[in-house]
């Protein structure tokens, strides 16, 4: 058999075929296709790669999705784990390519293309789609992801222009100690560059100081109290973003099925439309099947681009 395959350049051929699919799955399934020893199972996975031609000449190229890491994910939030927002966006935008690929296959349904009522194994899961969108927006949790997360926004951006006006005000009244013109931060605290010799002139504790020691870096009293009540409404965010997170995970989890079908489905699709690909690009044709034990080829040729 391997001097047939040889021969016949049998593994340039699932090469080929590889690059026609999408996802790692379906690449793989390429790679293991092997010749079919079952009439009907032959005559199906023929009728499939035709079937996949005709929605290709007459659709074009299906929406299938790459399909990284989601599995992983569907796992992690059955487990209760936490999912980044980016991670949650990937498993909405997934869902999204599931929807567009239910309509690619839902048109060929129209001229009652078998394999297109594959679109009923396919669960776009709307709301939890909707969900995901509303709550995360260029993969973070949105400031409208929930009424207190909004509000405690908008208190963090009105503590953070009190905070630096404070210091700014600070500086301006105070500049004949500062060595230099402008408020600093120094880990994580907005802090006044105050000369050395200068520091009991300015109420605060000294965060930081320069390479040089002459410059001491002080976060006014005044100012450490408005950081305080910001430090304390990060945590408060912290919480309800957690809070958010977990809501939609739980939501994930309880759709894992309907997603894993998903996934399941669209690999066969991409190992069946990389059939169709390679088809169209080799010029192939639906062989005719005997039970007779010969083979006929008729203007047989080895393909130019597996030279």
């Amino acid at each position: 058999m391997k001097t047939c395959y040889q021969t016949l350049e049998y593994n340039e051929i699932l090469q080929k075929l590889s690059e026609s699919a999408i996802s790692k799955e379906a690449k793989e399934l390429c790679h293991k296709l092997e010749p079919f020893y079952n009439e009907l199972q032959l005559r199906k996975e023929m009728r499939d790669t035709t079937q996949a031609k005709i929605l290709l000449n007459t659709f074009g190229n299906p929406p299938l999705p790459l399909m990284e890491h989601i599995d992983e994910y569907i796992k992690m939030a059955s487990k209760g784990d936490l999912l980044s927002a980016y991670e949650i966006s990937s498993v909405g935008t997934f869902l999204v390519s599931v929807g567009r690929m239910k309509q690619y296959l839902e048109k060929g349904c129209l001229y009652q293309v078998g394999l297109s009522f594959y679109h009923e194994n396919l669960f776009p899961l709307k709301d939890l789609q909707e969900e995901i969108a509303r709550s995360i927006r260029n993969e973070q949790i949105d400031d409208f992801a929930s009424p207190l997360l909004h509000d405690i926004r908008r208190e963090l951006i009105i503590l953070e222009e009190k905070i630096k006006s404070k210091a700014e005000a600070i500086m301006k009244s105070s500049k004949m100690y500062m060595a230099e013109n402008f408020v600093v931060t120094r880990n994580g605290k907005v802090c006044l560059p105050v000369k050395k010799d200068c520091k009991s002139k300015v109420n605060g504790s000294v965060i930081d100081s320069s390479s040089s020691g002459s410059t001491l870096f002080i976060e006014p009293t005044s100012v450490c109290k408005l950081q305080e009540e910001y430090d304390l409404l990060k945590i408060d965010e912290d919480n309800e973003e957690r809070r958010i997170l977990y809501t939609l995970i739980c939501q994930i989890s309880d759709n894992e099925e309907a997603i894993k079908q998903n996934i399941r489905t669209l690999i066969h699709l991409d190992f069946v439309f990389a059939k169709g690909k390679l088809s169209i690009e080799m010029d192939a044709v639906e062989p005719v099947i005997n039970n007779n034990q010969y083979i006929h080829i008729v203007k047989g040729r080895h393909h130019s681009f597996l030279v």
